[in-house]
This record gives C-alpha cells, sequence and structure tokens, in this order.
C-alpha cells in the first residue's frame, strides 16, 4: 500500500467522520479495484505488473450531499480528486495520479 501521510490521513478521517465508516475504503482490495478502467494500456500495465499508483481511499457517497462535502474536503486539503462511474471507459481517465 502507499505511502499514509499525516495530512492524508486527517482528509481520510475527516470524510469517515462526515460520510461514515462504510462509505470510505481504504484496504488494498478495494484500492486495486479502483485504480483503472478498462484502457487497454492500463490492462497491459497489469500483465506487466507494472507499478500503478494506487489511490488514497476510495469514496462511495450516498447522497449528494455527501458527494459535495468529498468535493469540498478534497478543495480545502488541495488533495487530487479523480470521480469514477463504472470505469468501463478506455482512455485512462480514472488513472490516479500518486497521493490521489
Amino acid at each position: 500500500m502507499i505511502h499514509v501521510g499525516a495530512m492524508r490521513m486527517t482528509i481520510i478521517d475527516e470524510l469517515r467522520s462526515r460520510l461514515g465508516a462504510e462509505a470510505v475504503h481504504t484496504d488494498e482490495t478495494a484500492l486495486r479495484a479502483h485504480r483503472r478502467d478498462a484502457w487497454v494500456l492500463s490492462e497491459l500495465d497489469d500483465l506487466e505488473r507494472a507499478l500503478v499508483p494506487l489511490p488514497s481511499c476510495v469514496v462511495k457517497p450516498r447522497l449528494v450531499e455527501h458527494v459535495a462535502a468529498v468535493v469540498n474536503l478534497c478543495r480545502q486539503h488541495e488533495t487530487p480528486l479523480v470521480p469514477a462511474g463504472l470505469r468501463r471507459g478506455v482512455c485512462g481517465g480514472v488513472l490516479a495520479p500518486e497521493g490521489s
């Protein structure tokens, strides 16, 4: 798993506080499952065991207010936000930069 800095834990703790612990995932299985879309180069990276950065967390908001809270917290903490729908895209649009 990626390095956990103090700032990162602060935002994750705040997300859990506002959205509930069940909406914020930091386990390696969830992070690996959400690190890419169906882009062929991402699949090739997997086959070659390339070091594709993992997201810091995966958030599954249930309410519009939760989405707004996530966006606002990311902005306050200057943390990149990578929105992802079904991750069926084929252009690498949901590849999270390291530390996001």
